[in-house]
């Protein structure tokens, strides 16, 4: 069951740049074209996102990757839902 929870996309966003990723990865884009979608070349697992526009200081990284001992004292915001970037917490 372990790999099982890496299949699952938990992308939440964060500030910041993301190092290059350690294998290549595949971008897929959605219609819109503002997100760009990564996913690893070796197991297809989604890895994390981006903004097409360079400029927008934001990403997400699928926290599904990450051992569950590291996450246990992650902190979880919660954005308003107004598209304000501005949180309830």
């Amino acid at each position: 069951m372990p790999m099982l929870r890496r299949f699952v996309s938990l992308l939440p966003a964060a500030s910041g740049a993301c190092a290059a990723p350690d294998p290549p990865t595949n971008v897929y884009v959605w219609n819109g074209r503002t997100t760009e979608f990564h996913r690893c070349q070796n197991c297809g697992c989604v890895s994390h996102w981006s903004p097409m526009d360079r400029d927008r200081d934001r990403m997400g990284v699928n926290a599904c990757l990450m051992d569950p001992e590291i996450l246990a004292g992650a902190r979880v915001r919660h954005p308003d839902g107004a598209n304000t970037d501005e949180y309830i917490d």
